[in-house]
């Protein structure tokens, strides 16, 4: 499998300062067979890195010996183990603390619906009733173009399809779903407000995410875990709310993106004074003059200004809660091929 040097993370996980994400995503799950072991699993996904190493370069299977475009593609590939891969004949390994049953989501029920983390408050769609997401191995894919993304799919199932076994037809490896996601250009979600405002500094980063030597069997330090989980957006309902109501909830203007730090007396929301206050016209979220060491949360607590005159609440200092997976994940923007799921 892919050597990571000492003290370094998987690519695809954007955590370092300027290092960014690129504007298309994919998550792609695949099944081991049942009659397939670790070792086996492990020849696979080598022989998978190494297509994806040639995909990156420009290099397409069928279309050897000529290549194509790749120079925009910013490909980064990042691959991932569920609970189930560390169950495998002949793993090396039990499965990390944070993957024990107390830590996963929750099944939905067969009815449909349920509770996906006991006091989360989330559930499931009440039309979802299997998560496909809980395969032994996850294949996330980040690029600067759709192209790369979607070939780096289909080029897995066709890789997997030409392994499998002529008289059985079943490879060891077999794609079950995925999901596709992109960045909005004006970097806005489809609530119309502004996207990933409260993430942590780039230099806190790295320390929040990976796992704490001692804290996890030795062969853990250093690594991180991907959670995924695709949110359902109730636009009609959202949409029956007033600006005012939905500010008030984000904890952000609509239109600058500043944060609310505290609401008049009218109940109208105030918004950080070292804020701009014009709406960027680039479409990018605004900065504030702030100090970068105090973080904010995406909805920050406040409390009502009195009655006197230019009265404000000081802007909250708990610092913003920054991903547990460490890895990007799916926004709203994604389109599904199944219905919705979560996988740890």
């Amino acid at each position: 499998m892919h050597e990571v040097p000492d003290g370094a993370l998987q690519e695809g996980i954007y955590y370092a300062p300027g290092c960014r994400p690129g504007k298309f995503f994919g998550l792609l799950f695949l099944r081991v067979a049942r009659d397939c072991d670790a070792s086996r699993v492990g020849v696979r996904l080598a022989d998978l890195w190494q297509l994806y190493q040639g995909l990156k370069a420009g290099r397409v299977p069928d279309l050897e010996p000529a290549t194509v475009p790749f120079e925009d593609d910013n490909t980064t590939v990042l691959i991932g183990l569920g609970p189930n891969a560390f169950k495998l004949n002949g793993a090396k390994h039990p499965a990390p603390g944070g993957l024990n049953k107390n830590h996963l989501f929750a099944s939905p029920r067969p009815s449909g619906g349920g509770q996906l983390l006991a006091g989360s408050g989330l559930e499931y769609a009440a039309d979802v009733r299997v998560n496909f997401a809980t395969e032994e191995i996850c294949i996330q894919v980040i690029a600067d173009t759709k192209l790369a993304v979607d070939r780096t799919i289909v080029e897995t199932w066709k890789r997997l399809s030409d392994s499998a076994d002529r008289d059985t037809g079943i490879a060891d490896l077999e794609p079950t779903t995925f999901y596709l996601g992109f960045q909005r250009s004006d970097h806005r979600s489809w609530i119309d407000f502004h996207d990933g405002l409260s993430n942590m500094r780039s230099e806190d980063r790295e320390a929040a995410i990976t796992i704490d030597e001692g804290k996890e069997q030795p062969w853990c330090a250093g690594g991180t875990y991907l959670a995924f989980l695709r949110l359902a957006v109730d636009l009609p309902s959202w949409r029956r709310l007033e600006r005012r109501a939905q500010e008030l909830l984000v904890g952000r203007d609509k239109l600058s993106g500043c944060p609310i730090v505290s609401v008049g007396c009218d109940g109208a929301p105030r918004t950080d004074p070292g804020c701009p206050s014009q709406a960027p016209r680039s479409g990018r979220p605004p900065t504030t003059s702030r100090s970068p060491s105090r973080p904010r949360r995406a909805t920050p607590r406040w409390r009502p200004a009195t009655c006197s005159a230019q009265t404000t609440t000081s802007p909250p200092t708990t610092p913003a809660v920054g991903a547990s997976s460490g890895a990007a994940t799916s926004s709203s923007n994604g389109r599904r091929g199944r219905p919705a799921s979560a996988w740890a």
